[in-house]
């Protein structure tokens, strides 16, 4: 019981008084910074390729985790909180798009609808990870997505790109 009791204790540590009201605020002031980045990933979906912009979204967002973790500087920590969120947030724009497009014409209503059950079956199994993890280390919940975002951006780079693609 007692290790349950410290496991508890370590895990309200990690988020209470100004450092919550940091976490909220990074939070909010990210997602308003969401719409302007939504606007240039549209703008440059189709000039850059939705390949490499997802590569580019992925990669950052999981650099971004990575780096809160690292940095001992709360102010910097709070600028790459921003950034992850604001990132994140946009990493389904070009994901969708180019998941559609890498499946045949026949097969694509089909296959977006299994990759978007897959995907909420994800969130779903992410949260309940989250919320578990955090109550045994506040590191690992960083380092879990960190590596997890840098490592699918980069083993996206064996996908090809649709760009401009005759895909019918």
């Amino acid at each position: 019981m007692s290790n349950l009791n410290q496991t508890l204790s370590n895990s309200i540590s990690c988020l209470q008084g100004s450092k919550l009201i940091n976490t909220i605020s990074d939070i909010l002031f990210g997602s308003c910074l969401a719409a302007p980045v939504a606007i240039l990933c549209t703008i440059f979906i189709n000039r850059t390729g939705r390949k490499l912009l997802f590569i580019t979204v992925a990669t950052l967002t999981g650099l971004s985790i990575f780096l809160i973790w690292l940095i001992d500087k709360t102010i910097t920590a709070q600028i790459f909180a921003t950034i992850f969120t604001t990132i994140a947030v946009n990493g389904w724009i070009p994901l969708e798009l180019w998941s559609a497009e890498l499946f045949p014409t026949e097969l694509r209503a089909s296959a977006v609808g299994f990759v978007n059950f897959i995907s909420g079956l994800g969130f779903l199994l992410g949260i309940l990870t989250f919320s578990l993890i955090f109550h045994v280390s506040c590191t690992a919940t960083l380092l879990l997505p960190a590596i997890l975002c840098t490592f699918g951006g980069l083993l996206s780079c064996l996908l090809p790109d649709t760009t401009g693609a005759d895909i019918d």
